[in-house]
């Protein structure tokens, strides 16, 4: 079953139909207990309100954006900007020469933490060299 939110952010009226309802019939014939329907359906009505911009009993949790992917003259740039080896910068990015050979040759890319660790050196290079290898 699929909740929605029409343009004024209340539920649709099949969902509110629904929420009428005291059970709902889950896969293979279970049946969800009222407390947790209640309190999922309130939730779902916090949610709404939330995103209508009312004051709302949420947790709200953000994340940073993915990193860009790098080209590898870029990550050439950062480490030469650092004034680093080849050596020293993956000391300090935390692998191994070869890997970043490899980065700057475009024969791999760096991902999830390293391409993150990029990222901040290229903006702050100041910060990376802080925490030293």
């Amino acid at each position: 079953m699929a909740l929605s939110l029409d343009d004024t952010g209340g539920f649709d009226q099949r969902a509110k139909e629904n929420a009428e309802a005291s059970h709902f019939e889950l896969e293979r014939g279970a049946q969800m207990k009222d407390s947790l329907f209640t309190g999922m359906m309130a939730g779902f009505a916090e949610a709404a309100k939330h995103r209508r911009g009312q004051s709302a009993r949420v947790r709200v949790s953000r994340f940073s954006p993915d990193a860009a992917a790098l080209r590898p003259k870029e990550i050439r740039k950062i480490r030469r900007a650092l004034g680093l080896s080849q050596a020293d910068f993956a000391r300090y990015v935390g692998t191994s020469v070869a890997c970043v050979r490899s980065w700057e040759q475009g024969v791999r890319r760096p991902q999830s933490a390293a391409l993150r660790l990029h990222s901040i050196a290229k903006k702050k290079p100041a910060a990376l060299l802080e925490f030293g290898a």
